[in-house]
């Protein structure tokens, strides 16, 4: 193991699959990720968008929940900002003013993730685009999710653009041999 702890992102996925306890998903890797960040042997942070995909919500006991769970877990308090978007970020917020290397980022992964219901809800069209920029904005080793649908559906093309996207298990395996 290294002095520094590595840094993981956990997509919103990872969250809600802990919290759900969905035994679809590999809910043991992610437990020992989790416990892994109790020993401070690694750390875990999210996303603004993380805050955003809980808002959406409309149940105020699922909201409750999941910020109940979360300032529980070891996962850092705070979240990691990505580029500021009009009708998505709000003032306040931990998004940022970026430069051009992080709008050539973001266009690079509309291209790639595209957008879906821009009009409808921009915060959720842009979700999965607005946590990958804010886990490179951050510096973080690897974003960890479960989402096959998109993110890991692009994991190779992902990766190219720098982006170390992994499914719990792959994260596991990259801080043991760390």
């Amino acid at each position: 193991m290294s002095e520094t702890p590595l840094l993981l992102t956990f997509d919103s996925s990872v969250i809600f699959a802990v919290i759900k306890r969905e035994t679809y998903h590999d809910l043991s890797a992610i437990d020992q990720l989790i416990s892994l960040a109790r020993e401070s042997i690694i750390s875990i942070q999210v996303t603004e968008a993380f805050r955003r995909d809980v808002s959406r919500s409309r149940v105020s006991e699922v909201i409750a929940t999941q910020l109940d769970w979360l300032v529980k877990s070891p996962v850092l308090q705070g979240s990691v900002g990505g580029a500021f978007r009009l009708d998505v970020s709000s003032l306040g917020s931990s998004d940022m003013l970026c430069g051009d290397e992080t709008v050539f980022l973001n266009d690079k992964l509309i291209e790639l993730l595209g957008i879906q219901g821009k009009a409808a809800n921009p915060s959720r069209a842009y979700s999965d685009i607005d946590h990958l920029l804010a886990h490179a904005l951050s510096g973080a080793d690897m974003f960890v999710t479960v989402d096959e649908g998109t993110i890991l559906n692009r994991k190779q093309e992902l990766w190219g653009l720098g982006l170390k996207v992994l499914r719990p298990a792959e994260a596991l395996r990259n801080i043991a041999d760390s």
